[in-house]
């Protein structure tokens, strides 16, 4: 029997028959897992980083997904979906936004992500049948975007074929956005999500109640449903904070995770942004 000190690492393995070589391995392997730059790196089979962000510059007194539209479909039926701006120039030959990607999950909650031409002011359909859209981005533009031109020219719109409830949303705010900003995920088939921290923004001089839920079973079609389930509320605040959790909280697969808001009086700007790890089951 062999004895073997990591002084470096503050480790003592006793070694027989080879095993120390197994829980050096072991070792190695969990510090990988635990380290969120190989995890973001793609470094570590089956990990992989989700970075959500959200913002709504009008929650009212009553609640509101906090997201750039004001909403966060959650059908348990499929729908179709189309997209326009409402500008001209946002099309695939023209000096704005050429194309979206579109990302979410497909009729049996698997992830799907599409890449769409715009047709400017005209709606375009996008491909495949959608439970779920969590990101949407401008992809390709006509022009070079900088700090005083803009790639995108218009609000971009993903809305239910023929022109129906809105999905989701690429702001402008002086320049376009190319992003949109949506505070709500969904755990795609096949994937468990660990919650690792999260961090929100509120007007000054503005009280808002911040609600984290979750809805569980989303392809369930015949009742008994699942309900949403408030997981923590944050009751008064204003200006900035954020939490990090020393032991992140698990999501199952075909789960919706996120935040909704509402104001004291009047309305409030209200930003979140939390990052999850997503394990293959």
């Amino acid at each position: 029997m062999a004895e073997h000190n990591d002084s470096e690492n503050n480790l003592d393995f006793i070694a027989q028959d080879g095993s120390y070589q197994e829980k050096v391995l072991d070792y190695q392997y969990n510090l990988k897992t635990s380290n969120p730059i190989e995890i973001a790196a793609g470094n570590v089979t089956g990990y992989s980083k989700v970075n959500k962000f959200g913002s709504n510059s009008s929650v009212g007194t009553t609640l509101t997904p906090v997201c750039g539209s004001g909403f966060y479909r959650t059908p348990n039926a499929v729908e179709t979906l189309e997209i326009l701006s409402s500008d001209a120039d946002d099309t695939v030959a023209g000096a704005g936004a050429r194309t979206i990607t579109i990302q979410g999950l497909d009729g049996t909650g698997a992830f799907q992500e599409v890449t769409t031409d715009l047709d400017g002011t005209t709606a375009a359909a996008v491909s495949g049948s959608w439970l779920r859209v969590y990101r949407m981005w401008v992809s390709s533009t006509g022009t070079y975007s900088t700090q005083s031109v803009s790639g995108q020219q218009g609000t971009i719109t993903l809305r239910a074929s023929g022109g129906g409830d809105t999905w989701a949303i690429i702001g402008v705010d002086g320049l376009g956005l190319g992003q949109s900003q949506i505070g709500v995920y969904t755990i795609p088939l096949g994937k468990v999500a660990y919650l690792r921290s999260f961090q929100y923004s509120v007007d000054t001089n503005k009280t808002v109640n911040l609600y984290f839920f979750k809805r569980e079973s989303i392809t369930d079609t015949v009742a008994p449903f699942q309900a949403m389930r408030l997981q923590s509320v944050y009751e008064g605040i204003t200006g900035d904070g954020s939490f990090k959790f020393d032991t992140a909280s698990k999501y199952d697969e075909l789960t919706d995770i996120g935040f909704m808001a509402k104001a004291g009086t009047g309305t409030a700007s209200v930003s979140v942004e939390f990052e999850l790890i997503l394990v293959n089951k």
